[in-house]
């Protein structure tokens, strides 16, 4: 089972964040992010830094910093963007952090996955009556939800059709994750945060385990 990530950002939720101080200046000065602006919006109410590598917006009540370019180096610097953002505001009142990621999951040799989603999220025994109501062809996907540590996570299992001489098939499923973990001061918010090359190795072992056939 191949399991690719596509996607990577860390949410950081307060109150009174001010998002005018998120200048390009203040950034660089403060050490948060080095790589140069290819897009900035700089106001009272939003602000949003965007370079090569990296998206980070902010308002009133959230940070989020994302990846643009998903590597393991920049996922390192995607975590001390945060962990420096928020230590150079100690004080804010902060509320909740969220991990999430996003998976791209294909079987080699295998262009049709439907199977395999069937025969984990619509078992046999339900199929006939399942297939009474609707009309058409089924993709079930799937959201768990489940305790990892301090953190509630949610689990989001979609199938992806595509059409393949005439024929509709599912050649990828999408996984996305959400932790989630309320947080009451920003030490236990950069200790959150340092989870988060953690939690992504755990969430690609989740998915091939779950999706493995058996």
């Amino acid at each position: 089972m191949n399991v690719l990530l596509n996607s990577a950002n860390i949410v950081v939720l307060a109150q009174n964040y001010n998002p005018s101080i998120a200048s390009k200046d203040w950034l660089r000065d403060k050490n948060i992010i080095a790589e140069q602006a290819t897009n900035f919006i700089n106001t009272p109410l939003f602000s949003l830094f965007e370079s090569q590598n990296f998206l980070l917006t902010v308002d009133e009540n959230k940070l989020e910093v994302g990846l643009k370019v998903v590597n393991e180096s920049n996922l390192g610097t995607l975590k001390q963007i945060v962990i420096e953002y928020v230590n150079k505001l100690p004080h804010t009142p902060y509320n909740a952090v969220g991990l999430n990621s996003s998976w791209n999951i294909k079987k080699p040799g295998e262009e049709d996955l439907t199977g395999l989603i069937k025969q984990k999220f619509l078992p046999e025994s339900e199929t006939k009556a399942f297939n009474d109501l609707v009309r058409g062809a089924v993709f079930p996907g799937s959201i768990i939800r489940y305790k990892d540590g301090d953190f509630a996570v949610k689990l989001t299992i979609d199938p992806i059709p595509s059409i393949i001489d005439n024929n509709v098939v599912v050649k990828e499923v999408i996984g996305r994750f959400n932790y989630h973990c309320d947080v009451g001061n920003v030490e236990h918010v950069k200790r959150r945060v340092a989870e988060v090359d953690e939690k992504i190795r755990r969430s690609k072992s989740v998915l091939k385990t779950l999706l493995e056939k058996g």
